[in-house]
């Protein structure tokens, strides 16, 4: 059985994932978009950390920006933590002024305005790591800002 877990990880909690879980215990399973802790299944994930690292990197060496905001995916979820880690890190290798004030929150989906907390509402330079349909609400937040969602 192949279960999509990362998907329905952002909207359960450490319990219900556990419950979640036990019913496939007794079948073979691949989890996919997150790691299997319990030992009883395959996992199959990105590789978060180093393609976002490589990412934020170029956008910084490469293209000169300084001026972030982040638009990660919710609390709890690998691949956000993943990504939102490269993120620090770059900027931090690259000694570019960045803190939790410049990162907003969502889940991936295109409702990104009425999730980002807090909301947007200064002018920014770069917003980055969003699913398709996060990125279309993303753009939609951005206009007459003067941001540009990459």
């Amino acid at each position: 059985m192949i279960i999509a877990y990362g998907s329905l990880c952002i909207f359960l909690d450490e319990k219900e994932r556990k419950t979640f879980l036990d019913k496939y215990k007794d079948k073979p399973c691949v989890l996919v978009e997150e790691r299997d802790h319990s030992g009883k299944a395959t996992s199959i994930i990105a590789d978060n950390y180093h393609g976002m690292y490589a990412v934020a990197e170029h956008l910084v060496r490469d293209h000169g920006y300084r001026r972030f905001t982040y638009l990660a995916g919710p609390h709890g979820n690998t691949d956000a933590n993943e990504r939102r880690q490269a993120v620090f890190d770059v900027m931090n290798a690259y000694k570019v002024s960045f803190d939790e004030s410049r990162v907003a929150y969502g889940d991936f989906s295109s409702c990104v305005q009425q999730q980002v907390n807090p909301p947007l509402t200064t002018v920014l330079q770069n917003a980055f790591d969003m699913g398709y349909m996060a990125m279309i609400g993303a753009a939609e937040l951005c206009k007459g800002k003067n941001v540009i969602p990459l």
